[in-house]
């Protein structure tokens, strides 16, 4: 949303950095990626608007995890979080999956901590049990046990760092798993970029076109992913994309979707209907 935020990190920052409140506090996630840009500007921010400022580096001691599987099948993330904010490590089985989600469990944490002190660790610990993204690493298959599908997942990668999320999380839960990647896109996104990390993920694609003006066409998403070594058929028709995906289920190891935020609110609909979850 370059065309209404802003060009630079700093220019996105301050407009972001307007919803600080004079004396509220404002609780800043770690800065990977912007090399410290968009903290001073936040921080310069808080500053003027006397609003005690909290950096996640700064009150998170640790954060550990593991993954395990219920009965069912489903994924769990087993978080602790320690923090001197809280009176004991906080432990919770979350639902989200992921480094990002966890990174952003701890800052929720803290956030519902400052905001609220006398709240105990257990409720949130409760809260963040409770927590659930749709379409964010969200794994429908093995637990609705689809028959041909041992993995069905649906994520709403649409841009180079949720493509990059989406990877890692591959290559945590499922590496060396063979996918069959659905996937449609903006055109007016970073596609090269997009596409370069789900070809870390799959070789073959289905690639379809959400239902927006913006929308690149199925035929030349899927020349794009051929340049870089991929396979690639392609149906505009989004049922008719999915069908095709379950029609060839059987060669692999799963099926993930994602590229829009746009198609994947579709594809779950359609998907959730055609096996009667809703």
């Amino acid at each position: 949303h370059t065309e209404y935020l802003g060009n630079t990190i700093e220019e996105i920052a301050r407009e972001k950095g307007g919803i600080i409140k004079e004396g509220v506090p404002i609780v800043l996630f770690e800065q990977t990626f912007s090399h410290g840009q968009a903290k001073e500007v936040i921080e310069k921010i808080a500053r003027e608007k006397n609003a005690p400022f909290i950096y996640m580096p700064d009150v998170i001691s640790s954060i550990d995890k593991s993954y395990f599987q219920d009965e069912k099948g489903k994924i769990f993330m087993q978080a602790k979080i320690t923090s001197p904010l809280f009176s004991r490590p906080l432990k919770a089985s979350l639902q989200l999956l992921g480094d990002i989600q966890l990174k952003n469990a701890a800052m929720a944490a803290v956030a519902v901590k400052t905001a609220m002190p006398e709240i105990s660790e257990e409720i949130i610990e409760r809260g963040l049990e409770k927590a659930f993204l749709p379409a964010r690493f969200e794994i429908i298959s093995p637990v609705a046990n689809f028959p041909n599908i041992p993995y069905l997942i649906i994520d709403g990668a649409h841009n180079p760092d949720g493509a990059r999320t989406l990877r890692e999380g591959y290559e945590k839960l499922l590496h060396g798993k063979k996918l069959l990647m659905l996937t449609g896109m903006l055109k007016d996104k970073d596609t090269e970029h997009i596409v370069g990390e789900f070809r870390k993920i799959a070789d073959d694609f289905i690639a379809t076109e959400p239902e927006n003006p913006r929308k690149m066409s199925a035929a030349v998403l899927a020349e794009l992913i051929v340049k870089t070594g991929g396979k690639a058929d392609y149906y505009p028709d989004n049922s008719d994309a999915l069908d095709a995906a379950l029609d060839r289920a059987h060669e692999y190891d799963g099926i993930i979707c994602a590229g829009s935020l746009y198609l994947i609110g579709k594809l779950r609909t359609l998907i959730r209907k055609r096996f009667d979850l809703l």
